[in-house]
């Protein structure tokens, strides 16, 4: 899958970035992307036997992946091959990459999270590992509470979809068990309470936005941007959004654009 259709409203950060680090947010996007499709492939993450296959079919992306990054070796998918051009460029976080692979293993195992909780510390480790892996070094914690902030935010904006599926990215203690049909009422509950808790992480970045790159600060400002309108219309959506969730036009696209260009304090301004 094309890494802009898996970002979704949150893809046009990407043009604010200079072609180097687009080339590697895209090559970190496709591995990331590619390595999740396993974990969520089959129907039954209770099953012995699938979770046997999706682990397997991890580990082989893993090994694809440490064959690259150690040079040029044969046929290799293509998932990893961006990776390790990206490598040779400048180094991934051996860590940052561990830590990815280590929830995409989690999540290939484990049916559904019990607690709010833990699915708050599990997004969070997981975004503290896509920023430390994107900008090279660990980052500050307001830039991962950031990160795992959007990564809800999408989860809610794609919940319908997922619910579709037979599969439920909440937590056990907000939604009934999984393959239960969930009561609408219910997840619109769980929705808004979600919701009521983003608010704080998304403008947590403030404090951390003058540390980052010049570029980043722009891309950035408009992943800040969008997070907060997007959470305003989640806010406001009732059990429709399962079926038609809050999605950005063009014309929204380009105007949160238009304003992280102008500058990212001006932005946060405003």
């Amino acid at each position: 899958m094309e890494v802009a259709a898996v970002l979704g409203d949150f893809a046009p950060a990407l043009r604010l970035l200079p072609e180097v680090e687009r080339s590697r947010a895209r090559a970190l996007g496709g591995y990331t992307s590619a390595l999740f499709e396993r974990a969520r492939s089959g129907d039954d993450r209770q099953d012995p036997l699938n979770r046997r296959a999706r682990l397997e079919s991890i580990e082989r992306l893993v090994d694809d992946l440490d064959r690259s990054l150690a040079g040029p070796a044969g046929e290799l998918p293509a998932p990893v091959r961006p990776m390790g051009l990206e490598h040779r460029r400048r180094p991934w976080p051996r860590t940052a990459l561990d830590e990815l692979a280590t929830a995409a293993r989690h999540r290939a195992t484990t049916p559904r999270l019990e607690t709010r909780r833990e699915w708050f510390s599990s997004a969070l480790r997981f975004a503290a590992a896509l920023a430390c892996a994107q900008l090279g070094s660990p980052q500050p914690p307001e830039v991962a509470r950031f990160a795992a902030a959007l990564v809800r935010l999408s989860m809610l904006q794609n919940l319908g979809a997922e619910l579709d599926a037979g599969r439920c990215p909440l937590s056990i203690e907000e939604l009934p068990a999984e393959g239960e049909k969930p009561d609408l009422r219910a997840v619109v509950a769980a929705v808004r309470y979600e919701c009521s808790r983003l608010r704080p992480d998304l403008l947590a970045v403030g404090k951390a936005l003058p540390t980052l790159p010049g570029a980043y600060q722009r891309a950035t400002t408009y992943l800040l941007l969008a997070g907060l309108r997007l959470l305003a219309d989640l806010e406001d959506a009732d059990s429709l959004m399962l079926t038609d969730p809050p999605r950005f036009g063009p014309i929204t696209r380009a105007m949160l654009l238009l304003k992280a260009r102008r500058g990212a304090a001006a932005s946060l301004a405003e």
